[in-house]
């Protein structure tokens, strides 16, 4: 997963189509963007959820 981080960002969370949480990344790199190695999830869908020191977002995401 490669994803634009900004300074504020606090974790990210994967979760499949059905709500799962899959995967969680507690320590956020700070930086104009991090990659983080999700080869353990099959090639599919997800919901990557960004929680930030303002609140959070969501953005649907594809894995190969």
């Amino acid at each position: 997963v490669t994803q634009s981080i900004g300074p504020k960002d606090k974790s990210i969370e994967l979760f499949n189509i059905l709500g799962q949480s899959v995967h969680t990344i507690k320590t956020v790199e700070s930086g104009n963007y991090s990659e983080y190695n999700v080869n353990n999830l099959s090639s599919g869908s997800y919901i990557l959820k960004m929680i930030t020191e303002n609140g959070s977002i969501s953005k649907k995401v594809l894995v190969h």
